[in-house]
């Protein structure tokens, strides 16, 4: 999804309601607000036979990121939205921005995930292991696995000034370090 003019936007970060990140989204479409919500597609079988499903899984829960023209945040459409729990603050608890470059690169790479093309990768991985993402908007970043659940893991990131933000990634979205 690439979204007209979105470097020029300034971006926050929503919190949505556990699991309702699309729901919270389409709620502030709705009201007006410029929302990104970087999704990923899926394949799945439902049934040994039967013929694969497409689906999608939102990339960064619980984040739904909301852009406004410099001078025209209009807050009272996103702070009384029932789906958003939070928005991240400064210090002095106002709305921080993102870097408008950072998250005009974060549009990008996240619009690339949802298209690339997924080649076999190795997905025994361990707590611990030091690993790179292949894909997705933390592409090239080398990042260490805090626990590994099934099918994907956890790692800590920084993300828009807050610190050891759990990060959920499919394991077949790394690769060895």
């Amino acid at each position: 999804m690439i979204i007209p003019g979105a470097d020029s936007l300034r971006w926050y970060v929503a919190i949505a309601e556990q699991q309702k990140e699309r729901a919270c989204a389409e709620l502030l479409i709705g009201r007006g607000v410029t929302v990104f919500l970087p999704m990923l597609t899926k394949w799945r079988r439902p049934t040994k036979t039967g013929p694969r499903e497409r689906y999608e899984v939102c990339l960064c829960p619980p984040y739904v990121f909301v852009g406004f023209a410099a001078g025209r945040e209009e807050w009272q459409a996103v702070t009384t939205c029932r789906l958003v729990r939070t928005i991240i603050c400064d210090e002095q608890g106002s709305p921080r921005a993102a870097n408008v470059r950072q998250m005009g690169d974060f549009i990008r790479r996240a619009s690339d995930a949802s298209v690339a093309s997924r080649q076999a990768r190795q997905t025994a991985f361990k707590r611990g292991d030091v690993v790179t993402v292949a894909i997705g908007p933390f592409a090239g970043r080398k990042i260490t696995l805090a626990e590994v659940r099934g099918k994907s893991a956890v790692f800590l990131a920084s993300l828009f000034g807050a610190s050891d933000v759990p990060v959920s990634i499919a394991l077949d979205a790394l690769e060895a370090a």
